[in-house]
């Protein structure tokens, strides 16, 4: 397309391309990835005019062709597993194992450092910290990513968690009630 179109290759592709494999599952077939990504990049980003003209995030775009393609693969009770661990636990991901059966079944399960350096089962950018941070270094230090634009994510998660935890839910006995009654109420 960039041949074609007379353009260059923009950097969003090499961002597309690294950001891709993290929000899947170790276990997806190398064909599944190549055909998820070429979907992406060619309906999410290039139909609609190339970089800056798509309304498709292409690593997304690409993740829902696997979801609804090859289901069997990136969702189900076939989690990826780290050797010697087979039985460790017993719903989809330690966040499903915890919500059910409360955090000391992490903690007794994964240590931090597992939690860490990526021993625990998920996709792949989600369960190690480390490789995010090493991740993050790579593109400061490469100038594809801004630092103001990095700590304004990580400022917006940590306040809309912290809202939400406020307003809690159903299950939570101090804001049963929804938030915006106790607005009303004064």
């Amino acid at each position: 397309f960039a041949v074609v179109r007379r353009h260059d290759v923009s950097e969003g592709f090499l961002v597309t391309g690294v950001i891709f494999p993290l929000i899947l599952p170790a276990t997806v077939p190398l064909w599944q990835v190549a055909l998820a990504i070429s979907f992406g990049v060619v309906i999410g980003k290039e139909i609609f005019g190339g970089t800056g003209y798509n309304i498709l995030n292409p690593a997304v775009t690409a993740r829902a062709l696997l979801f609804f393609g090859y289901p069997a693969q990136i969702t189900g009770d076939t989690v990826w597993i780290p050797a010697g661990r087979a039985d460790a636990i017993s719903g989809a991901t330690p966040l499903a194992s915890a919500a059910e059966d409360g955090l000391r079944t992490i903690a007794h399960d994964y240590s931090w450092t597992d939690a860490f350096v990526g021993f625990i089962p998920g996709s792949m950018g989600e369960t190690s910290a480390l490789a995010c941070l090493i991740g993050a270094v790579v593109l400061l230090l490469t100038g594809v990513a801004s630092w103001r634009i990095m700590s304004m994510v990580v400022c917006g998660a940590i306040a809309a968690g912290s809202l939400l935890n406020l307003i809690g839910s159903a299950t939570n006995p101090l804001f049963a009630v929804p938030f915006w009654w106790h607005l009303v109420l004064g």
